[in-house]
């Protein structure tokens, strides 16, 4: 017993040096970098101000929706919002990672401890996806412990979880009622899991209440997510290359229509009626390009990898590394990037092509991770409630993603799932022999 806490001990400071170097040296990352500077801080600043949910014009604000400005707070009381923001993540991406083996009820491994870098660099960014994807897993461990046990403090546990997940991301408002109908296709024994899931509904629609609420009396209109979804949604149908809507899914795409429109921001609630609107015309008038778009996310769901973390930047200096971005982007083919780093001073070239590395090695593992998920969803395992939860909330994911929008962070946000799946069923298999072999 002692020896086994010993190992654990040793296994868990590794796990945290390891982290702590990701978070270290992904801290120049550029991902999501604008939307915390110029709207969540400005935000914030304004809350503690006395000055209300505002933005840096003074406006009442409804993107982002207000749990990760919340988080905000103490770090700009203490004077440090960014270290603060980090330590929070850090501290409770090792807390995930524990009870992510709980979860799968499976054994820690040294092995598995440079495979947990996608997971914690999403964490490193100073995004509420990190949060998210920590809250996925606290989720659904207690949704599965209540379906097992029935202990009251599971049902308490995963509806806290649900209630703060969807007032950090929006888009999980849909995800008890895609677990309610999941579950009511999968499951043999449906009565047992109705009631439970219609509690969930209901939890969402009391969690987005006061968000609702205070959209209502500026607005007049009733909204429970943030006011970006239309702008999103729009922009998104130009990841479909060459589409017939001439959409580029960049967001000077969204600011120059707004303006076009007299709308100021592309992210207000009142752009976001008018990109629904577009939406919804640009997808009655080419149903079939619309159903290419959502294929061609799908697609690279499995076949462009993870996010895994900027480490160049901490050498190069955000300023240098957009720059040096821009030179990338003007070549379309792979082997003219490649050139353009090549030929940079070795300073510059030796971080580029070390972080490239890292990603290339986890485009295979990916693709591997999620071609085993495909072989257990075909394989319709209808009595096991982890692998069940688990799938459902990946196909909850890889929906959205197909729906709205492809990014790097948004795969990267159910990682720990597919790769706790595979422990779970490698665990499961080694059992299997060991027991063949005794006979």
């Amino acid at each position: 017993m002692n020896s086994n806490f010993q190992n654990k001990k040793v296994f868990y400071t590794l796990l945290a040096i390891f982290a702590f170097a990701v978070f270290f040296f992904n801290q120049n990352h550029l991902n999501q970098d604008t939307i915390y500077f110029k709207h969540i801080l400005p935000i914030a600043e304004n809350v503690l101000k006395g000055e209300g949910y505002t933005n840096a014009e003074g406006e009442p604000a409804f993107y982002p929706i207000w749990g990760y400005v919340i988080l905000q707070l103490p770090g700009l009381i203490m004077g440090s919002p960014q270290l603060w923001t980090l330590f929070i993540q850090f501290f409770l991406s090792i807390l995930a990672v524990i009870l992510f083996y709980k979860f799968f009820e499976i054994n820690e491994k040294y092995w598995h401890i440079p495979l947990f870098l996608p997971f914690f660099a999403l964490c490193s960014i100073k995004t509420a996806d990190g949060l998210a994807s920590i809250l996925l897993i606290a989720y659904a461990y207690n949704v599965v412990a209540y379906f097992k046990t029935r202990e009251i403090k599971n049902l308490y546990y995963s509806v806290l979880a649900l209630a703060i997940l969807v007032n950090l991301r929006s888009e999980y408002i849909y995800l008890p009622v895609f677990q309610t109908l999941f579950f009511l296709f999968c499951l043999k024994n449906r009565r047992k899991y109705f009631k439970i899931n219609a509690i969930f509904v209901i939890i969402v629609f009391v969690a987005m209440l006061p968000w609702s609420i205070r959209s209502y009396l500026i607005t007049d209109k009733i909204q429970f997510n943030s006011s970006n979804g239309g702008a999103v949604m729009y922009i998104s149908l130009g990841q479909l290359p060459q589409n017939k809507w001439g959409i580029l899914p960049t967001d000077s795409t969204a600011y120059s229509i707004a303006a076009t429109n007299g709308i100021d921001d592309p992210f207000s609630p009142a752009a976001d009626i008018l990109f629904k609107r577009l939406t919804k015309e640009a997808i009655l008038e080419n149903p079939i390009e619309f159903i290419k778009k959502m294929g061609y996310n799908a697609i690279k769901v499995f076949t462009n990898g993870v996010y895994t973390g900027e480490y160049a930047n901490y050498f190069l200096g955000k300023e240098l590394r957009l720059e040096i971005d821009r030179n990338l982007n003007i070549k379309r083919n792979k082997i003219g990037q490649i050139k353009i780093i090549i030929d940079l001073p070795l300073n510059q070239s030796i971080p580029l092509i070390v972080e490239k590395i890292i990603q290339m090695f986890f485009l295979p593992i990916f693709l591997v991770l999620m071609l085993f998920l495909l072989y257990i969803v075909l394989k319709k395992s209808r009595n096991n409630e982890t692998l069940l939860t688990v799938v459902m909330i990946i196909l909850f994911k890889i929906s959205l993603i197909s729906l709205i929008q492809y990014e790097y962070r948004h795969t990267t946000g159910f990682y720990l799932f597919v790769f706790g799946i595979f422990l779970f069923l490698l665990k499961n298999r080694e059992l299997k022999n060991e027991n063949i072999d005794k006979i």
